[in-house]
């Protein structure tokens, strides 16, 4: 928890300056959600899917995302102190809420053609343990995408958890493909992958 306190604080400062002074200044963050949402854009193509963002946080993602022309986005962030930094129109409907294990959503079951979670999904913020949730409130077919940094992987076990669920629910058929790829995480930052996960049009989450 302190760490996602720390995380937000320093997020916040750095788009508060974003904000204020959008050039020549470019927030770290916002370099890796331009970085993510290009990749999105290749790998989603319909611009007109309904897509969650998931731990939207200030929207920058959101942001970036609808400069490649996705007309269909919700967001889902819990901190009332991010929320109010997200300009006016980002998303469609936001959820005020945590997504996890332990925090079932309010999000009806098959709700998205996709998810996104900028750098989201690491220890101290959304666990590993979070993705059978996540993947519950995707479509079947649909897809669950998200960028992980590599000095994530060094957090107490955090890569290796990862990692060993998504080669089980490749295994017992959740998912049926899971694509990594090379990008820019954050601007002074370690790079890092982006996961992109499509789930399978007939197995039934339970079974994850």
């Amino acid at each position: 928890m302190k760490n996602a306190v720390k995380w937000q604080q320093q997020h916040m400062k750095g788009c508060s300056l974003e904000f204020k002074h959008p050039y020549p200044y470019m927030s770290p963050y916002t370099v890796g959600c331009r970085a993510f949402a290009n990749i999105i854009s290749t790998f989603v193509v319909d611009k007109k899917c309904q897509i969650l963002d998931i731990a939207a946080g200030s929207g920058l993602l959101g942001i970036e995302m609808k400069k490649h022309g996705f007309e269909n986005i919700d967001g889902l962030e819990p901190v009332e102190d991010m929320i109010k930094m997200q300009p006016y129109g980002i998303y469609d409907k936001l959820y005020r809420e945590f997504i996890g294990n332990n925090n079932p959503s309010s999000i009806p079951t098959g709700s998205y053609d996709c998810v996104v979670v900028g750098a989201g999904i690491c220890s101290g913020h959304i666990e590993a343990d979070a993705l059978p949730e996540i993947f519950r409130v995707v479509k079947p077919g649909g897809v669950i995408t998200f960028n992980v940094g590599d000095y994530r992987f060094r957090e107490k076990q955090f890569g290796l958890v990862l990692e060993t669920m998504l080669q089980r629910y490749l295994e017992n058929g959740v998912l049926e493909t899971v694509i990594k790829q090379r990008t820019i995480y954050m601007y002074n930052c370690d790079d890092g992958n982006v996961y992109i996960l499509k789930k399978s049009s007939s197995k039934i989450i339970s079974e994850a």
